[in-house]
């Protein structure tokens, strides 16, 4: 949640939206969150509280690899002032946004990849019996 959610205090939907979605962001790129809570005294967001983002994603680098793009874009969709987010139209032509995506041959082949760890470290149903419906994928 946006800080000012947390502190109670009035907010602007549209603001609150894009911190929400530099949360969502960051967690589909790495697997976890950027912080449990979007407080301004502990945890990773308050070097943002601090202006020292720089802090922030020493810390973060601990566990991912960012690119500037990435950190730039996520950066100003988690700033603590909800006036000094990045708009959404900024955010649309954001370099990061528009920059190149994946073909959809390589985003099979890793999750061919990940189910192939998954099933390795727990064990489960073998790949082969892993099929295609419209588009996603599912168990059978």
């Amino acid at each position: 949640m946006a800080p000012e959610i947390v502190l109670d205090k009035p907010y602007q939907g549209n603001s609150v939206d894009i911190f929400a979605l530099g949360v969502i962001f960051f967690n589909c790129y790495t697997g976890f969150s950027p912080f449990s809570q979007a407080t301004t005294t502990k945890g990773p967001f308050k070097y943002l509280v601090q202006g020292r983002a720089d802090k922030f994603w020493k810390h973060q680098s601990q566990y991912c690899k960012f690119s500037d793009s990435f950190k730039d874009l996520i950066t100003n969709m988690l700033q603590p002032v909800p006036h000094q987010r990045i708009s959404m139209a900024d955010l649309i032509g954001h370099p990061w946004i528009n920059g190149p995506a994946a073909e959809l041959s390589d985003v099979q082949q890793e999750f061919y990849r990940r189910i192939k760890k998954t099933e390795e470290e727990r064990k489960l149903t073998p790949v082969s019996e892993v099929v295609a419906f419209k588009g996603t994928t599912r168990c059978v």
